[in-house]
């Protein structure tokens, strides 16, 4: 489920909207055919631009920095794939609004539609101790890495900084 938020928040704010407008668990299998087909989609129009994973695909990867940093941490164990996602959306946002590069109150909607399908949106654990996890992420070249950032709901954008950005 966090992967099929994820698609609302990086390219289509509509269809988060859809997502956030569904109220139960019968009214979202109702939907759930069209909601399969709009991320299938979502995904095909990122990948058909950037096949090789440079650029525009990076996108698709939102949240999943910090999220299996805290796979790796946790030795896999603690969280399943979707909830570390989860809560590495909301972190992301979460520093990336403080510092002005997000619209206000995104986080919060991330938080939001999480909370609305059971996802967790944070975790006890300190940055600085997933640290290590975060640097050896396939994202982290060299001294660079790219982190996945919202300017808004449904438009992201790739950043290059370091691991010290998730101590902000």
């Amino acid at each position: 489920m966090a992967d099929i938020i994820k698609y609302g928040c990086i390219k289509e704010k509509s269809f988060l909207a859809t997502l956030e407008g569904i109220k139960s668990r019968e009214e979202f299998m109702d939907k759930v055919d069209d909601i399969v087909y709009t991320c299938c989609d979502i995904k095909r129009r990122v990948v058909e631009v950037d096949e090789k994973d440079n650029g525009e695909r990076m996108l698709l990867n939102f949240g999943h920095t910090y999220g299996h940093a805290l796979e790796k941490y946790y030795n896999f164990t603690g969280y399943s794939h979707g909830q570390a996602v989860a809560i590495g959306m909301t972190y992301i946002t979460a520093i990336s609004e403080k510092l002005g590069q997000t619209a206000k109150g995104t986080a919060g909607r991330i938080v939001n539609i999480l909370r609305q399908y059971g996802l967790p949106t944070a975790d006890p654990v300190d940055a600085k101790d997933v640290l290590s996890a975060i640097k050896s992420d396939k994202k982290n070249l060299g001294k660079s890495l790219n982190v996945v950032l919202l300017k808004e709901i449904g438009e992201s954008y790739t950043y290059p900084t370091t691991e010290e950005y998730f101590l902000k």
